[in-house]
């Protein structure tokens, strides 16, 4: 082997070329393998941390759910109702066999069992009796009669809501979870405890495995024993002692996060962790750690494979043109040594025009002119020596293009394989000028990347110049040099052929650089003469241009590869920073670092926009830019920056010279490409990056920037989210923690305000039912003293008589002593409470110069705390409530304001009980004249009565019936009246029902008609009241109607009948009177002579000037029936207070 490396040209060349790409190749897939496995990694963690979020999240939502089902199965009102009742039963050992407690047990049993059906959460629904825990109905009977005092959810149920988390059940030995909660009656007193053991079933669906991770991952819960909460792992054996991971330990111990590390059953895994602290389990979720990294190995198995083709392909080009350079050497190698060895009738083969086939010429012309040496050695001499020096320079082109083949390997980008070539490619073809050039089509640019020899100033390195309209490529496309060969012809050519006349060559030549029939560039070589331009020198020139190609082209490739894998870099490094950064300044920084390490530019950062003003704001990471002309703050629209910030597209400008729009923050600044950052199609702010050098930036380095703006925007979009949330969750936060302090504060008051609120009421109750001064007075002590717990109080009335406060009721040591006491209503502080109506909290009376000392001396109490409020209604102080207490500081400004309400409540009640007393004594005074005036005038209607009857006995008068009509028509009148009279007196002179008036008016009325005769009274019911006054009247007109009925229409007639019917028309009462005589006469209907029927005269008069109604008669003649009508209708003074009711 090493003899063969020696020896061999070819196999040198094919070694070389063969490791560099089996090392290109190998390198590439080892970092696109660990760049793809750290992706990877982070995806899936990402990804199994939010499973294990959202289904924490279900898991809570769950429990809640059930816990307000328990309470609202404990809130219904038929089943509160129920429990009460069979709680007794069981208190009172009441056999369960008993008719009334297997009634209510049966009940209850069925009220829960149809909850529970309906509920398939819940697997047991069941009540305790909340002294004992014993299970007096459940959905299970077997478990009816156990006691379970000590299980955790009945000793908390019994004061709160509680859940039981996951615990191993005493009697299934099964993971139980259980929520409990105080069973009320409907006066809100605690009866019993509701418990209801859950359906694990639905939290092991819950729990269950995604679809996505269904066949290389899983779901499970773990509870703080190390114990599967999922049914079916429980009770594993191969974990007797629980189940123990590192993800499993460090959740138990309330830690959450991700990692790797090996599961249970001893499988590498990528996982997530969560501690339910409100469960108290271990949510763990997992994915198995080969198939989740697989497409990293496939990615760098098949850059493997692709890199092996790439070298087996590469190996056998370059072993062809190794052949093919070597080839023709080895065989005029071996020929010239067997000319060596005498055998000059052997001639080398030709196989090909170039060098190498001149080389094989001449070689066999030396041959045959060695053939005839002997015979003209001296011509043979010369020729010899001829052949030697054509030799040697064809073995001096043969190194030489050995050397360029060296320099080609070594070169590591086309900049140094240009400048290899052209330092050793004058000692071939003697020109002048050297230069090579690269094409970018996509850019419609060429570009000089190395020259040597003269200087022409339009030409040097760098030089860019345009595609568009060259003459040259047409012959450089077709793989042609293009040669110009006089200065007549140079001036016909392109504007670089004037340059090259102008610096003094007259010829030059342009060979392709030709890749895979692809033009890549050109080899150019100028002269100040033709003479180079031969076919030799044109062969070489080819022959270096197509080494050329190859070299530059594999390089390019090289640089490509590099390329990606630095922009693959950039791109990882900024999303490893979006991935750990927590705020957006160490988010840019970190990819201000990376475009700074990739790209290398002269200033570059990051610039966002102010969301209030508009403007760009400079990052601090801003690399670069010279402090005198650096600004914090660029308006928007300002410059490159502000344009694009303004518009949202990138703009990459080669010379910022001539755009107007650049801002001259860097005067060395002369090329610029800036990228806007963007979220929802709204520009957010911009990358920018400026170089010292025009054209510095390409088409690649923009949309290299352009991803890595999208993805740097994202992150920052993700932090400025996460942010707001963090934000809103400590405002939520603190909202929370303040709205409980107000709610537990608020609470506290309540309860206080609440208790005294309660008392309050009492004490008011109390003095609002009783209109009794004395029982009213102890009311407010017994009140006071519970409303304070005091030693001592009393209440001190006013007399304004004497104006003295006197002592009407206390308690407390020597009440009774001091009740009675009187004292000036200016001294003391009781007088200055009273003169001033100003309520007094005294924390020591002892310290108080208005306090009356002596009377100390007189009570065995020595009086500290003093709270004194004065007795006021309307504005006028009756008297005023003391309270005493033997420590000093023993009020507060909430009891006196709480004293003050009770006071006002006494002050209303002790006023309205000396009112009730003093009208009590006038009304029995009134009723007792009342009661005589009425019975007076009782008496002295009977006696009119008697008289007119004794008159009508013993009278003799000539015309007796008209008499004796007279004075029965007096003694009907005086009899309503009578009636009416006693009507009024029953109801005590207030508006009396209408109907009753009527009803007996008319029954008193038809009372003076023989026995043998009976009239069928029918009055409608009605709720309508009238006044005394207007009783009085139409008991006179109601009179006249019935005795005109009895005379005319009942007199030849031993049946009749009477209809009143009374109605309301807007404000007015109607009476419609009817009976079924025969009618009025008509001269009564015409009021012919109105003043001889007296009785209607008086009707008239009566309804229209006393009533202030009118009156109308009629007759009634329908269907064969008769009858007289009338009709009053009056006001109506008095509303309507009751129902009707049927008479």
């Amino acid at each position: 082997m090493i003899t063969r490396w020696s020896n061999s040209l070819m196999f040198r060349l094919v070694t070389y070329f063969l490791l560099i790409s089996l090392a290109s190749t190998i390198a590439v897939g080892a970092l696109s393998y660990y760049l793809a496995r750290e992706s990877l990694t982070q995806s899936v963690f990402d990804r199994l941390t939010t499973i294990a979020n959202l289904k924490e999240s279900e898991l809570k939502r769950w429990v809640n759910e059930q816990t307000e089902e328990v309470v609202f199965i404990a809130d219904t009102p038929e089943l509160q109702t129920a429990v009460s009742q069979l709680v007794p039963l069981v208190t009172n050992d009441i056999p369960p066999t008993d008719p009334a407690y297997q009634a209510l047990h049966d009940d209850i049993q069925a009220r829960l069992v149809n909850l529970a059906n309906h509920k398939e959460s819940i697997s047991e629904i069941f009540i305790l009796t909340s002294v004992g825990g014993k299970i007096i109905v459940s959905t299970n009977p077997e478990h009816e009669g156990l006691y379970r005092v000590n299980d955790t959810y009945f000793r908390k149920g019994k004061f709160e809501t509680f859940v039981q988390n996951v615990y191993p059940s005493p009697l299934t030995g099964k993971p139980a979870m259980t929520i409990s909660t105080p069973l009320f009656d409907s006066e809100g007193k605690k009866i019993a405890v509701l418990a209801a053991h859950l359906n694990l079933s639905e939290m092991d669906e819950i729990v269950q495995t995604p679809e996505s991770l269904a066949e290389t991952g899983e779901s499970y819960l773990v509870d703080k024993f190390n114990v599967f909460v999922s049914s079916e792992r429980f009770g594993r054996i191969e974990f007797p002692r629980g189940v123990h991971t590192p993800a499993i330990d460090a959740a138990i111990q309330g830690k959450s996060g991700y990692g790797l590390y090996q599961n249970y059953q001893g499988e590498p895994v990528i996982g997530a962790y969560r501690w339910i602290g409100e469960l108290e389990l271990a949510l763990l979720v997992e994915q198995n750690e080969a198939a989740a990294l697989l497409p990293a190995q496939r990615v760098a198995i098949t850059i493997g494979i692709v890199g092996g083709i790439t070298a087996l392909l590469l190996a056998i080009g370059v072993y062809l043109l190794a052949r093919q350079i070597a080839q023709p050497i080895l065989t005029l190698t071996e020929t010239a040594v067997l000319v060596a060895e005498g055998n000059l009738s052997t001639l080398s083969p030709i196989t090909s025009q170039d060098e190498i086939g001149l080389l094989a010429t001449a070689f066999n012309k030396m041959i045959t002119q060695l053939r005839t040496l002997y015979s003209g050695l001296e011509n043979k001499i010369q020729e010899l020596q001829q052949t030697e020096a054509a030799l040697q320079r064809y073995a001096h082109r043969l190194e030489t293009l050995h050397e360029i083949d060296r320099a080609l390997l070594t070169a590591q980008s086309p900049h140094e394989i240009a400048n290899a070539a052209l330092i050793h490619i004058h000692t071939l073809i003697p020109c002048h000028r050297s230069s090579v050039t690269i094409f970018n089509f996509a850019e419609n640019q060429a570009e000089i990347i190395a020259a040597h020899g003269n200087t022409i100033p339009g030409l040097l390195p760098g030089t860019k110049f345009s595609l568009e309209n060259n003459s040259l490529l047409k012959d450089l496309q077709q793989g042609t040099p293009h040669v110009i060969s006089s200065p007549e012809s140079m001036e016909q050519d392109t504007s670089l052929s004037k340059e090259v006349l102008r610096s003094g060559l007259i010829s030059y030549i342009n060979f392709p650089l030709l890749w895979q029939n692809q033009l890549i560039g050109s080899l150019n070589l100028a002269g100040k003469t033709a003479d180079f331009l031969n076919q030799e020198n044109i062969n070489i020139g080819q022959e270096i241009a197509n080494q050329l190609a190859v070299a530059i082209r594999q390089t390019q490739l090289l640089e490509a590869t590099q390329r990606q894998l630095k922009e693959l870099s950039l791109l990882h490094a900024v999303a490893l920073a979006t991935t750990e950064a927590t705020d957006e300044n160490s988010l840019i920084e970190k990819a201000t670092e990376a475009i700074g390490s990739i790209l290398t530019p002269h200033n570059f950062g990051i610039m966002l926009i102010d969301e209030t003003t508009g403007s760009l704001k400079v990052m601090p990471s801003y690399r670069g830019v010279p402090e005198k002309n650096a600004r914090q703050y660029l308006p928007k629209g300002t410059g490159i920056t502000g344009y694009v910030a303004q518009t949202g597209r990138p703009l990459r400008i080669g010379d910022v010279t001539q755009d107007p729009r650049y801002y001259n923050a860097d005067p060395a600044v002369r090329s610029e490409l800036c990228v806007p950052l963007i979220v929802n199609d709204h520009p957010i702010g911009i990358i920018n990056i400026e170089s010292t050098q025009k054209d510095a930036f390409s088409a690649e380095d923009e949309t290299l920037l352009t991803t890595l703006a999208h993805q740097l925007a994202l992150g920052i979009q993700k932090i400025r989210l996460f942010n707001q949330t963090q934000q809103e969750i400590e405002r939520r936060r603190r909202i929370e923690k303040a709205l409980r302090e107000a709610r537990d504060h608020l609470e506290m008051r309540v309860s206080e305000r609440t208790a005294e609120l309660t008392l309050l009421n009492r004490a008011s109750q109390s003095l609002i039912t009783s209109l009794n001064l004395e029982d009213v007075l102890t009311t407010v002590l017994e009140e006071l003293r519970n409303l304070l717990d005091v030693v001592a109080c009393s209440v001190w009335l006013l007399d304004e008589q004497t104006n003295e406060l006197v002592c009407y009721q206390s308690s407390g040591p020597q009440g009774e002593q001091v009740r009675g006491w009187r004292l000036p209503a200016n001294k003391g502080i009781l007088g200055w409470a009273v003169q001033n109506k100003t309520s007094v909290l005294t924390h020591d009376a002892q310290q108080d110069t208005r306090h009356l000392r002596d009377l100390d001396e007189q009570l065995p109490l020595q009086s500290r705390s003093l709270l004194t409020l004065p007795l006021i209604i309307h504005g006028r102080v009756i008297g005023a409530l003391q309270a005493i207490d033997d420590h000093p500081n023993r009020f507060t400004d909430s009891d006196r304001e709480l004293l003050e309400s009770l006071a006002a409540t006494a002050a209303f009640a002790i006023e309205n009980a000396r009112l009730y007393n003093l009208a009590r004594k006038d009304a029995q005074t009134k009723a007792t004249l009342l009661k005589e005036v009425n019975h007076r005038v009782k008496n002295n209607l009977s006696a009119i009565i008697g008289l007119l009857y004794a008159e009508r006995r013993h009278a003799k008068i000539k015309d007796e019936a008209i008499y004796q009509k007279i004075m029965n028509d007096l003694i009907t009148r005086v009899q309503g009246l009578a009636t009416v009279h006693n009507l009024l007196s029953a109801s005590e002179w207030t508006p009396v029902l209408l109907t009753d008036l009527v009803n007996q008016l008319i029954h008193s009325t038809i009372r003076t008609l023989p026995a043998s005769k009976s009239v069928n009274i029918i009055i409608s019911p009605s709720p309508i009241r009238i006044t005394a006054e207007q009783a009085n009247y139409l008991a006179l007109v109601l009179n006249e109607l019935v005795t005109n009925s009895i005379k005319y229409a009942f007199n030849d007639r031993n049946h009749g009948q009477i209809i009143v019917n009374i109605t309301q028309n807007q404000q007015n009462i109607r009476i419609t009177y009817q009976d079924d005589g025969p009618g009025y006469p008509p001269d009564v209907l015409r009021a012919e002579n109105p003043r001889h029927n007296v009785g209607f005269h008086l009707l008239y008069n009566i309804v229209r000037n006393s009533l202030n109604g009118t009156f109308t008669i009629q007759n009634l003649q329908n269907n064969g029936q008769t009858g007289a009508v009338a009709i009053i209708e009056f006001e109506q003074l008095v509303q309507n207070v009751t129902s009707p009711q049927p008479v």
